[in-house]
């Protein structure tokens, strides 16, 4: 399920193909576990309190649009504007810290698509429905968690592996269109508000 909810290309995926191109594996990792600890937290939360958390997020869904386009479309603008320094093995480092987890994971958490779809199929799956199975929603905790990690280190490891034959005019070329398509999300995102 994790798998499945992750690999759609969206912002995220944007987010964390430009990473693991400019800084290698561990940064597009990095992105990739900020993305897959907010789908175990909505995993977590829906397989929990189906009924609450539904009825919470019908009233914050607007505000999380507004929240989550504008970042959208200002990290957008940063990526379509940024100078790129030097891929150097210092430059490597720096980008596969703490950054690219804490962006997506932000970004992860106020996407409501991403809430809706575990909200759905945790609902499809039987959870909520009175009763607790703690042991199923400890499992569909950690496969959602295992399941998006999966997709991200498959993801990291295709950018990562391409990334030596890209010239820095190539690499410009993919911040612009990554800063364009982020920004895009961003503007969709508040017209769906």
């Amino acid at each position: 399920m994790g798998f499945a909810i992750a690999a759609p290309v969206g912002p995220i995926g944007i987010l964390c193909l430009r990473h693991a191109v400019a800084g290698g594996f561990f940064a597009g990792l990095s992105s990739g576990l900020g993305a897959a600890c907010a789908d175990a937290f909505y995993a977590a939360l829906a397989a929990g309190a189906l009924t609450f958390v539904a009825a919470t997020l019908a009233r914050i869904v607007v505000p999380l649009h507004l929240a989550g386009g504008a970042v959208l479309i200002v990290l957008g603008l940063r990526t379509a504007f940024a100078s790129l320094p030097h891929l150097s093995q210092g430059s490597v480092r720096a980008r596969a810290g703490w950054r690219p987890f804490v962006t997506t994971f932000g970004l992860t958490i106020v996407n409501p698509a991403t809430i809706l779809s575990f909200g759905a199929v945790v609902a499809a799956a039987g959870f909520g429905r009175g009763g607790s199975d703690l042991r199923g929603a400890a499992a569909l905790v950690v496969g959602v968690f295992i399941g998006s990690t999966l997709w991200w280190c498959v993801l990291s490891a295709f950018a990562s592996a391409v990334r030596r034959a890209i010239s820095p005019a190539v690499m410009r070329a993919i911040d612009v269109a990554s800063g364009v398509a982020l920004s895009a999300f961003g503007v969709w995102a508040l017209a769906g508000a």
